[in-house]
């Protein structure tokens, strides 16, 4: 009897893949151990990827973002999701669904990111969605990524900026009032 097996990037799946199915042996595992056995002519199937940008209520309602990563149609479940900003790895704020969901014979999985509303703010930041699954014993990866959203954030300068620029162009408009209405009172008399 023949077999493969590999570690997953978590330290707590391995991947078997048995050349011949027939064995009489006990095989013991540690806690927490996931067994996937994919028979021989089952088709391994790569996930869709996609990453959808938070809501602009939650942004306005509590200052936070949430960014969602779906990774769908994936045959077999093993498969695990990790976020990086900006090209490092991040694990804070990141809540990854603990088993996939399965549908049609194939699985799907969701892993969100909660950061801030000032970093989602930031069109420089680049938020990128990796998903690890074994396709004929190699590990790969497919990466997708967004980044952040301009949006309409007023910085603080530019606000001054702004309010220094109406007041002045408020100021203009009264005195050319005045001017005006002091041309027509003088057009005015003099017709008399």
């Amino acid at each position: 009897s023949r077999g493969l097996a590999q570690r997953t990037n978590s330290s707590r799946e391995v991947l078997l893949q048995l050349q011949n199915s027939v064995n009489n042996e006990k095989l013991f595992f540690g806690t927490g151990t996931k067994l996937t056995v994919i028979e021989k002519n089952d088709v391994i199937k790569p996930p869709a990827v996609a990453i959808f940008s938070p809501s602009k209520q939650e942004i306005q309602e509590k200052s936070k973002a949430t960014l969602v990563c779906l990774a769908s149609g994936f045959y077999p479940d093993t498969l695990n999701l990790v976020w990086k900003v900006n090209g490092a790895e991040r694990t804070e704020g990141v809540g990854t669904d603990e088993t996939s969901t399965s549908y049609e014979n194939t699985y799907s999985l969701t892993s969100r990111l909660r950061i801030s509303s000032q970093e989602w703010f930031n069109p420089l930041n680049r938020f990128e969605c990796v998903a690890n699954f074994f396709k004929n014993g190699t590990q790969e990866s497919i990466h997708k990524f967004i980044y952040g959203d301009a949006g309409c954030i007023i910085f603080k300068e530019n606000y001054q900026r702004s309010a220094t620029a109406g007041k002045f162009l408020y100021i203009m408009l009264i005195l050319k009032s005045i001017l005006y209405g002091i041309f027509v009172m003088g057009m005015m008399l003099r017709s008399k």
